[in-house]
This record gives structure tokens, sequence and C-alpha cells, in this order.
């Protein structure tokens, strides 16, 4: 055969518009390699052909990609302090211009994780967190979730941290 027009083309959730990114021509057998940019957040691709004399159009079906997502910057040595004390740190997540993050944590041995704090970072990806030490030992951890304007989701390898002795209570107090 004859090498044909071969087009790629995307849109993304918000738009449902498709438009090209790229466009060239197949080889004679009909082959092509296409290389799919990958941009911030979730997109879909296909490759479209227009009709030629005695051939149909085509279009392929569509392809999700989403930019990997990455957490920085999580200190994950251990540590212990008081129950009630705050450990302080910062991460940066890319892509992650006001994206929000969850601070979550989980008792060592169990699977479940519950959100403790969430966090929004700045322009440039940057956001401070805080751990708020527990009674006994937890996991801890940054997540990002998927979302269609930045990409797939993230966690970070866990911190454990040890509550040291018991949270201080008062009970029993009474004013006259």
């Amino acid at each position: 055969g004859d090498p044909r027009p071969i087009s790629l083309q995307r849109r993304s959730n918000a738009d449902g518009t498709w438009s090209t990114v790229w466009s060239g021509n197949s080889a004679a057998d009909g082959g092509v390699v296409v290389a799919i940019p990958v941009i911030v957040g979730q997109h879909q691709y296909r490759l479209s052909v227009p009709s030629a004399p005695g051939l149909a159009a085509a279009v392929s079906d569509p392809k999700w990609v989403s930019a990997l997502t990455t957490i920085t910057g999580f200190d994950t040595a251990p540590a212990s302090d008081d129950p009630g004390a705050t450990i302080a740190d910062t991460v940066t997540v890319t892509p992650g211009n006001a994206r929000t993050l969850e601070v979550v944590k989980r008792l060592v041995g169990t699977a479940s994780w519950t959100v403790h704090a969430t966090a929004t970072a700045n322009a440039s990806g940057v956001a401070a967190i805080s751990l708020l030490v527990q009674p006994g030992s937890y996991e801890w951890a940054v997540r990002a979730q998927a979302e269609t304007a930045y990409g797939a989701a993230a966690i970070t390898p866990v911190r454990t941290v040890t509550g040291l002795g018991k949270a201080t209570s008062i009970s029993g107090w009474t004013t006259a």
C-alpha cells in the first residue's frame, strides 16, 4: 500500500474536543511509530486516519495517559515524642500548583489509612505539613489523589512515629 496521512489527537476530561498534536504519514506497510507527549493532567489520545480513494476513515480507541505524580521531601526517619507534640515537615508535589495533599496515618500493623489533615501546595508545589504525635506507634504518609487536572495518585514511604507515655488529660475539674 501507499503511505497514508495519520494524526495523533488529544482531549482532556474538562474539554471533550479533540485537537491534533502531531501529524505525519504511515509507512507503506501501514505502520507508524508515535511518541505520546505526557503533559500535566489526565488526557485521552487517539490516532485518526482520513478517508482515501477506496479506503474509509478510521479512528482508534482512545487511550488514557496520566502525568506521573511525585512527592518529595517527606522525612521518613523514625521519631518519638510526647503525645500531643507536633512534628513539622515540608514536601514538594509535582505537578502541584495549588494541589491538595492528605496527611494520613494508621496504627502500626493495620492496613486502613485515616486522613489526619490536608494541606494545599503553593505555586511551586511546596506544602507545609504537620504530624500530631499519638499515644502508641503510628505510620504516617502524605498522599495526593489522582486528579484530572494534575495526574496520577501518589503516596510517600511511611514514617513511624511513636508517642512516649500516655496523653495527659484533666477531668473532674469544677468551678464554684
